[in-house]
């Protein structure tokens, strides 16, 4: 048993704000955790699963035709004309549903880019004050930094620090966190030694507000239904 879930945070080789399929169990895990939420693909299921039948009853059509005993069947012109007549049927169904699902999808994504664009996370003055005294720290405390493993292991630190704040808060920090990067970027370079900042980074998109985090889950729906037939077709050479 398997659960759609959209991750807050990365988990193995899965980056964060992906959706994939895990164990219940694992997924249950992740949820209790506050790592990943479990999300729905809308109708992509119920696409998919037309598109499955459109396969299954060709098929189907296909192999009573083949193996009929009518003599109305054995004769070549009239089984290709009759194997010909599915595939065209099958084929013509198959691609009004995709073209059905495109236009599902991009009004998902439509919607998703509104959702986003009209979300609000509300953002005190006190929230503004923790997040900039924070990043003025986390500054201060690279600017003293004098080798590239300290400095990791400071990044791994404020990493753990930001994971506290609220979503406000983050959305505040947001505002800092460029300064934050150039300035660890150009103290890595000092060493010549490379400091990932990507982990940093993540912990401050780490907002987990679902309306603004939209675009990303309706982006991630899968762009086609007719994966069996297109299947089909190549074994057949017929794309």
């Amino acid at each position: 048993m398997e659960q759609t879930v959209f991750l807050f945070k990365p988990y193995e080789n899965y980056k964060q704000h992906s959706i994939t399929n895990l164990p219940a169990e694992t997924a249950e895990k992740l949820k209790a955790e506050g790592k990943a939420t479990e999300i729905s693909l809308g109708k992509h299921g119920e696409y998919r699963k037309k598109a499955d039948e459109l396969t299954a009853n060709f098929k189907k059509g296909e192999r009573a035709v083949k193996e009929s005993d009518n003599p109305y069947y054995q004769q070549d012109a009239v089984r290709k004309y009759e194997l010909d007549k599915l595939w065209n049927e099958y084929e013509s169904e198959t691609k009004a549903l995709q073209a059905e699902y495109a236009q599902y999808r991009a009004d998902q994504l439509e919607h998703a880019r509104r959702k986003a664009a009209q979300a609000q996370i509300n953002v005190t003055d006190t929230d503004k004050r923790v997040a900039e005294q924070m990043a003025n720290r986390l500054k201060l405390n690279i600017s003293q930094i004098s080798n590239s493993h300290d400095l990791s292991v400071l990044l791994g630190e404020a990493e753990k620090d930001i994971s506290y704040l609220s979503d406000a808060q983050k959305t505040a920090f947001q505002g800092y966190i460029g300064d934050v990067i150039n300035q660890v970027e150009e103290k890595a370079g000092k060493y010549d030694d490379p400091v990932r900042t990507y982990s940093l980074v993540s912990s401050v998109q780490d907002v987990r507000n679902m309306d603004l985090l939209s675009v990303k889950a309706a982006e991630q729906l899968p762009e086609r239904v007719d994966i069996n037939y297109r299947q089909t077709a190549l074994i057949r050479k017929k794309l």
